[in-house]
């Protein structure tokens, strides 16, 4: 494990509410952030060597922040895990000590290209997992961390047994996302490929039990065969969980679904049959219906849930940023989408959201990144203030990254109402990659 070394520091934006009736979001507009006003992303390369990125972030309410990624050693890598340490806080800023640990792979895995976790989620600050994949030649298996949000970490006793109908030559599988509700209760949810021709296909797994058995989450119904399905968040509440992703048939036009996975402890389902049948998520009003890609997902109590993702709308292949609001509704299937576009500030390029985070239903989060005016990638912040109202923002980099590199959001989570903690990582003009974090208030513990 390596000692911190280094702080983090975020400045404060202010939000305005804008006014609009239930679901019908109002976008609004703002100038990027400048380099005196916005919200600064560090870079992380003091600690390791560039290459390093992070893709997953969580702050257990009461406990300190963890962050999971990969850790570059030449062309393999190996997973990633920081752990939040010292926090100091003064009246115009908050500056936030991390520390690294590199936790032993399962037995037989070795550091490859495939080595990464993707996403973190904890119950309390006692009990954290994280997930992603792992060589293991030939092929990637799933891999499952826990631990609590301190460290030390370990591999999960349990390994994730595939569906029987995965591919054997050679498997190739991992976990994407993963998703705890705070009462003792997780899902993790990704892909493996079948032995039918090796279409991908979704899954999810039941992280807490006597078993670790996966189960496959299929395409909306009336999906042509052959269907692949690609399975990216997930967001638990007490009863279950909306898992998001998209689908893809043999046209390779991409739409967007989104499945509900029973809690088997309340139900006592037991593999797909706790799964909902998946449904499919509108594309916004207008879209060509080229490819829709949902990225992340946050419910909250009373049913209702927001997606983030993109939409590609035309034949240039700009990817547009895109949220959908999921509702429980007076409906045969039980719930309702309402998606639409969510435009960047100064937008020229593709764009996108890639993560969410809501802390009630009129109070969202959402992170990705944008091509500005001048042909640059800052980061993109999207704050779902309260009445409903979206304001977009763009923000520059701070000390220490280069100027012109790529500034790419993961991960968001927050501890209270504005008071979030985000990762990622910039790729600089040379292409070179390093970790980049940010935080807006003193993270718990």
């Amino acid at each position: 494990m390596y000692p911190p070394h280094r702080k983090t520091l975020r400045r404060c934006l202010s939000a305005f509410a804008l006014v609009g009736g239930p679901l019908a979001l109002v976008v609004a507009f703002s100038t990027p952030a400048s380099a005196t006003t916005g919200v600064y992303f560090y870079p992380l390369e003091e600690f390791h060597t560039a290459g390093d990125q992070l893709n997953g972030v969580a702050c257990p309410s009461g406990g300190p922040c963890a962050a999971v990624g990969s850790a570059a050693h030449g062309q393999n890598h190996t997973p990633l895990i920081l752990l939040q340490r010292h926090v100091y806080s003064s009246k115009y800023n908050v500056q936030v000590g991390w520390s690294f640990v590199e936790p032993a792979l399962p037995t037989g895995g070795a550091a490859g290209p495939d080595d990464s976790l993707s996403s973190v989620s904890c119950n309390s600050p006692q009990q954290c997992f994280a997930v992603g994949e792992y060589d293991l030649a030939p092929g990637t298996l799933p891999l499952e961390y826990t631990g609590p949000s301190r460290g030390p970490w370990h591999v999960a006793a349990q390994p994730v047994s595939l569906p029987p109908d995965h591919d054997v030559a050679p498997v190739e599988a991992g976990l994407s996302a993963v998703s705890c509700n705070g009462s003792g209760f997780c899902l993790a949810v990704g892909n493996y490929w079948d032995n039918n021709g090796g279409v991908p296909e979704g899954m999810a797994v039941f992280l807490l039990g006597q078993s670790a058995q996966a189960f496959s989450v299929p395409p909306p119904r009336g999906a042509p065969a052959g269907t692949s399905v690609t399975l990216n968040g997930v967001s638990c509440i007490k009863t279950g969980c909306v898992v998001v992703g998209e689908y893809t048939g043999s046209g390779d036009t991409q739409r967007g679904m989104a499945a509900i996975v029973y809690d088997k402890y309340v139900t006592g389902c037991a593999g797909e049959a706790c799964v909902q049948p998946p449904f499919s998520v509108p594309a916004p009003t207008g879209s060509a219906g080229i490819s829709t890609t949902l990225t992340g997902v946050s419910c909250v109590p009373g049913g209702t849930c927001l997606i983030s993702g993109y939409d590609i709308n035309g034949s240039t292949d700009i990817a547009t940023p895109m949220t959908s609001t999921m509702v429980r509704a007076q409906t045969k299937a039980g719930v309702a989408f309402h998606s639409l576009y969510q435009v960047a500030p100064h937008e020229t390029g593709t764009s996108q959201l890639n993560s969410i985070w809501c802390t009630s239903s009129t109070d969202c989060a959402a992170v990705g990144t944008y091509k500005d005016s001048a042909g640059d990638d800052p980061a993109l912040l999207a704050d779902l203030v309260p009445a409903h109202g979206w304001l977009d923002a763009g923000y520059t980099s701070g000390y220490g990254v280069t100027v012109g590199s790529q500034l790419d959001l993961t991960s968001i989570a927050c501890w209270a109402k504005d008071d979030c903690a985000t990762v990622g990582f910039a790729t600089a003009p040379n292409g070179t990659i390093f970790p980049i974090d940010a935080v807006s208030a003193a993270p718990p513990g």
